[in-house]
């Protein structure tokens, strides 16, 4: 992954709380391994009045000028939160039309954004640290 520098641009505001996977693209909308075609099938069931017809819901905030141009979405406390499908939160990036929106996540979540690393990386990068805790700690339990 490539960590970000700098964005700029609209950012759509998506103040839920507690958006889950499923909301974010319903298991249904998945239809392959690939990221490929995944763009029609996000926040389905708030952005079309219809999911079969993809009639547009105008409530809806992703479809209203200019935020149908958004490259950020300002998300509520716990967006992303259930069980985590690669084609949900992996990249962090999701083609919506010609649009790039990036989620915004926890601190955690944002400085491996930033940084460009996934969660074994960013463990990976604690690996002195986390050898000298277990020699230390063999030291004063040597029966483990």
């Amino acid at each position: 992954m490539n960590p970000v520098k700098i964005i700029s641009g609209i950012a759509a505001p998506f103040l839920r709380i507690n958006v889950d996977t499923d909301a974010i693209i319903p298991s249904r909308e998945i239809k392959t391994v690939s990221k490929k075609g995944l763009s029609e099938g996000l926040f389905s069931e708030w952005r079309y009045t219809s999911t079969t017809e993809r009639k547009p819901n105008d409530n809806f905030v992703l479809n209203q000028d200019p935020y149908n141009r958004s490259l950020m979405l300002l998300t509520g406390d716990n967006f992303g939160c259930g069980s985590s499908r690669e084609h949900d939160l992996e990249t962090l990036k999701i083609s919506y039309g010609s649009s790039e929106i990036i989620f915004d996540f926890d601190k955690k979540h944002q400085i491996l954004l930033l940084e460009g690393l996934d969660e074994i990386q960013q463990t990976l990068k604690l690996k002195n640290e986390i050898s000298s805790f277990e020699e230390k700690h063999l030291e004063r339990n040597p029966w483990l």
